[in-house]
């Protein structure tokens, strides 16, 4: 009974680690029908995360979307460090790759971006800013972009949060 008791207080005390709370300011990237606008007004009129129009100061980001553009914005905003090892590393095969014979010659053929075949509605995800990883997601059954439904639907995002970091209530 204790253990189980004891592995619920550890598991909680994890997730809510987990979470952006208090730790830093949110920002919240363009949405479709400008839902970013309805989220970051329920979220700073609750208190219950610290909410930045800068994405340069954000600890975390809430998205609608995260696909190849997302990532592309991630990474112009806020550029992860490339390790000191990977560098020298990639200096050194630079200069092998022009001083080498290739196959390919002086042809690059652009990738392909990782962009969706449809936009989802109604997804949500908190990810966090230094690691890419996903904090915290949600999904509205029923998504509708009229100014009042998405003043609701802000609403119930912010509560569901709320419960997550224990917050509620």
């Amino acid at each position: 009974m204790w253990t189980r008791f004891l592995l619920l207080v550890c598991f909680a005390t994890l997730a809510q680690a987990q979470m952006p709370s208090n730790s830093g300011p949110v920002y919240f990237w363009p949405m479709t029908s400008a839902f970013d606008q309805y989220l970051a007004q329920e979220a700073s009129v609750g208190g219950l995360l610290n909410v930045t129009v800068d994405p340069k100061n954000a600890s975390a980001v809430m998205t609608d979307r995260i696909d190849g553009k997302f990532l592309k914005g991630m990474d112009e905003i806020f550029p992860l460090p490339e390790p000191e090892e990977e560098k020298v590393e990639n200096a050194e095969d630079a200069e092998e790759e022009l001083s080498s014979d290739s196959i390919e010659g002086d042809f690059n053929l652009q990738r392909p971006a990782n962009l969706p075949v449809g936009r989802p509605r109604g997804t949500l995800f908190l990810v966090d800013v230094k690691t890419r990883n996903v904090l915290w997601s949600t999904f509205l059954k029923e998504f509708d972009a009229t100014p009042n439904k998405l003043q609701r639907q802000a609403r119930t995002v912010i509560e569901k949060l709320k419960q997550e970091l224990g917050a509620g209530s």
